[in-house]
């Protein structure tokens, strides 16, 4: 579906704008954010000052003043969530509103904009390096750039400036940027305290629509239900981003930091990412794990959403990720926020550097990572004439205690235990409802302990479990696949104190019994 994904522009982007007043907004931000690194004074009178620290989250009127420019009117407030939050007397986050006060203009075209201060990213450039990649992929996101910050002379340092949720985020990427736009609850989903940044406040019912579909039992039913409310393109996208940037704190994984557009051209509501402060953190983030959330949920759980998602993961991986030097730029981003800082922080720009670095080195690790897991990553399974699924793709380690798993050519998995041990071999597959049975011949030589056998993940053991010495001895495990479906991890697990496990390829199978 994204063959024709180009990375200069969006995939949804629409028509170029007419020269209105709106479009002149827009290009002045566009020439903003590619500008230099700008140094924002603001002046708070002292009963302002007093009011933030009482009530940090209502808006007062501050002045800002940018070199010879000054800015009246601004509506500043502080923002941040458990991780980022500080006391106004500290390095605090703000929000700047310069549509809230009367006398306010625009800056550089922006009527919102966000200070962070990076209190969870320590290199100050995951926001910027993952929103460029999420706009890239047709879907909305923050941009960004950096500004240092005064607070009634006290130097607060480098923080990341990003643009607000308005209708100038939006228009790039939907026709019409006029509908509503909702705000999420910390950790909560879509069923919880949203709130409306845009449109009518007391309305609600395409997210009643989405609930709707989401809680449709039956798979066949659900899928189509969905299509009428959710943008399913624009999801496979966001779920597949949200897994390959590794956002654990996002929607998907963790409920968190999202906004929902819901387009009055189409009808469909979109997932837009937010506080993307903490990806990119985890190298071996799993490519193909099981969404938490409603809507993820309701999404993988049908046979096309499943479906889409694989094939959505593979072509941003070929289109985005592979044809771009990430490491390159990395270090770009870097070297200009570093040749901007005053020569007076060298400390600090000692620890940005080695910060940076890492990340870099991280960027470059992970994307190794996201490549041999697409090669492992097992194709859907194929049940025969006899209702016979081979598992012989997609097979990856997990143990506590001494042991060691590797693999035996390319025709073996093999459990060796060194001590006490619980160590497995999982592969995780996506089931439709029904029952399974999990079937594998097992070598083993000298196992002593609870011993060789099979289940899934999340259960405990069942059935036969082999210790001593066995060749190509069967072993057979029956389950049931939830019945909303979705994803299913099979284990193959060694508990011992000594031996060897070995489990050939071609013995490991999945039976569909009914």
């Amino acid at each position: 579906m994204l063959a024709f994904l180009a990375l200069s522009a969006p995939i949804f982007a629409a028509k170029p704008d007419a020269p209105t007043k709106d479009a002149r907004h827009r290009a002045a931000q566009t020439e903003f954010f590619r500008g230099p690194i700008l140094t924002l004074a603001f002046e708070i009178q002292p009963d302002d000052f007093e009011a933030l620290r009482k009530d940090p989250r209502r808006y007062i009127e501050a002045v800002m003043k940018v070199g010879d420019e000054t800015w009246k009117g601004v509506a500043l407030k502080l923002k941040g969530a458990d991780g980022s939050f500080k006391p106004i007397d500290q390095k605090p986050c703000f929000t700047l509103n310069l549509d809230k006060f009367k006398g306010a203009e625009r800056f550089h075209g922006l009527k919102k904009l966000h200070l962070n201060n990076a209190n969870e990213d320590p290199s100050f450039l995951r926001q910027q390096l993952c929103g460029e990649l999420v706009r890239a992929a047709g879907i909305p996101a923050l941009r960004c750039t950096h500004a240092f910050v005064s607070l009634n002379g006290r130097d607060l340092g480098l923080y990341v400036l990003t643009e607000g949720y308005t209708r100038d985020l939006l228009a790039p990427f939907f026709a019409d940027p006029a509908g509503d736009l909702y705000e999420s609850g910390f950790v909560k989903d879509i069923d919880q305290d949203l709130t409306k940044d845009e449109g009518d406040k007391k309305d609600f019912r395409a997210i009643e629509q989405l609930l709707a579909a989401c809680r449709e039992d039956d798979a066949a039913q659900r899928w189509p239900k969905l299509r009428a409310i959710l943008d399913v393109e624009r999801f496979a996208t966001f779920l597949s981003l949200e897994a390959l940037l590794g956002i654990g704190d996002g929607y998907d994984f963790f409920r968190n930091n999202y906004r929902l557009y819901h387009d009055p051209k189409t009808r469909l509501v979109s997932f837009i990412p937010h506080g993307m402060d903490q990806p990119l953190a985890e190298v071996e983030f799993p490519i193909q794990r099981q969404p938490d959330s409603i809507v993820g949920k309701a999404f993988i759980s049908c046979p096309e959403g499943r479906a889409l998602y694989r094939q959505r993961v593979a072509e941003l991986h070929a289109k985005l990720l592979k044809s771009r030097d990430w490491s390159a730029q990395v270090s770009a981003a870097s070297a200009k926020v570093l040749a901007a800082l005053p020569k007076r922080d060298g400390s600090f720009a000692k620890e940005l550097r080695g910060k940076q670095e890492e990340l870099r080195d991280l960027v470059t690790q992970r994307l190794a990572y996201i490549s041999k897991a697409l090669g492992e990553l097992p194709e859907p399974l194929h049940f025969d004439k006899s209702n016979i699924a081979r598992l012989t793709k997609g097979w990856t380690t997990k143990h506590e205690g001494d042991a060691t798993l590797e693999r035996v050519g390319e025709k073996n998995l093999r459990i060796l235990a060194d001590g006490e041990c619980q160590a497995s071999w999982r592969c995780p597959i996506q089931l439709s409802p029904g029952r399974y049975r999990f079937e594998a011949k097992v070598q083993l030589k000298g196992v002593a302990g609870t011993g060789a056998g099979l289940r899934i993940s999340g259960k405990d053991p069942a059935g036969e479990w082999l210790t001593g010495n066995e060749q190509n001895k069967p072993l057979a495990y029956e389950f049931d696949a939830p019945d909303d479906g979705g994803e299913v991890v099979l284990v193959a697990e060694l508990r011992a104190t000594k031996g060897e496990a070995l489990l050939p390829l071609d013995g490991l199978r999945l039976v569909r019994v009914k």
